[in-house]
């Protein structure tokens, strides 16, 4: 079952994100930000399946500001301890049409 972004404005959201990350082994954080930009960073003769980009901090302060916002955060302190540090974010998009080696379509 596919993950559905939703907030983390409670205790019963941070709670829930805690829960899916331990069942399927991501969450995603709705309404953490207003607008989001992907600047995809390669070639797209060396990509298949996915556009990607690495080190999205580099491109934005937008992106920064997502992983540290309060609703981010918090989740990342809880899995990794108040300790944390920011150091480098990337993303995958999966291209239309994309399939994994199954044959089963990525999401």
């Amino acid at each position: 079952m596919p993950s559905v972004p939703f907030p983390n404005i409670s205790s019963a959201d941070f709670e829930a994100h805690l829960a899916e990350l331990a069942a399927l082994g991501l969450t995603g954080v709705d309404r953490a930000l207003a607008a989001r930009q992907l600047h995809p960073g390669q070639k797209p003769e060396h990509v298949v399946n996915y556009n990607m980009c690495a080190n999205l901090i580099s491109y934005a302060p937008i992106f920064a500001e997502l992983c540290l916002h309060p609703a981010v955060y918090s989740i990342v302190q809880r899995l990794l301890g108040t300790a944390a540090v920011l150091s480098t974010i990337a993303a995958l998009e999966p291209n239309p049409g994309a399939t994994h080696a199954n044959g089963g379509e990525i999401q």
